[in-house]
């Protein structure tokens, strides 16, 4: 007796097959798919850093001329300013030396601003004593915070005996603390002219200086006298 199988039975298993089969390829496809979706996302990542970083770089470098360009401006802005207070500052400072008391540093400027624009004037003296005598028409007054009539007042630490030694400290081309006043005596007209004899602490040279009150502006020298000895040192 032969063996019979139902056709049936066969059809279901091809059909199972075909199945099984489609299901493979279907799953092939979608693993392609994920696979490239993956390598499009990737490849988006890197392109979009990429940029970014492009982005970026280019960001700091205009970023970076900009603040150097700016600093430049900054600095021939400051340069300019530097010149216009100079500028300034000198200006002010020639009217002050007019309104108010001079400084030992104000003095020096002072004196050699009028050695600069004035003709010193060297005069001989029929005084033994007096080596030379010398005369700068450039002299100031040293300006001064005195107002009303003017009376001498020779008391050390009043206001005309300090405005007095910076006089003398002008003519002579050096400070007050330099100085060692040893006499002051009447000029000519009083409470107007003065006689200093004073000598330098740093090299002992000995001067009598004249000085001249001028209404509102203070002393101003009117003759420097280069002494051989000290004639008023007890």
């Amino acid at each position: 007796m032969s063996n019979y199988y139902p056709p049936i039975r066969r059809s279901r298993m091809e059909q199972h097959a075909k199945k099984r089969r489609k299901k493979d390829i279907i799953l092939n496809i979608l693993i392609g798919i994920v696979f490239l979706a993956i390598i499009i996302v990737g490849y988006s990542i890197l392109f979009s850093n990429n940029s970014e970083n492009e982005q970026a770089s280019s960001s700091q470098n205009d970023e970076t001329e900009v603040v150097n360009d700016g600093r430049a401006n900054e600095g021939e802005n400051s340069e300019e300013n530097e010149g216009e207070e100079n500028t300034n500052g000198v200006d002010e400072g020639t009217d002050n030396q007019v309104e108010s008391p001079s400084s030992d540093e104000q003095t020096k400027e002072k004196m050699t601003d009028g050695e600069e624009t004035g003709v010193i004037v060297e005069e001989q003296s029929d005084d033994p004593n007096v080596i030379k005598t010398v005369v700068n028409p450039s002299w100031q007054p040293i300006g001064t915070s005195q107002t009303g009539e003017h009376v001498t007042v020779y008391d050390e630490g009043s206001t005309d005996r300090i405005e007095m030694e910076q006089a003398l400290a002008y003519a002579t081309d050096t400070t007050v603390d330099n100085l060692i006043v040893w006499w002051l005596e009447r000029g000519e007209i009083p409470n107007k002219h003065v006689i200093g004899t004073i000598e330098a602490k740093d090299d002992g040279q000995v001067y009598r200086v004249y000085l001249e009150w001028v209404d509102g502006k203070g002393w101003k020298p009117t003759k420097l006298e280069y002494l051989q000895e000290n004639d008023k040192k007890s």
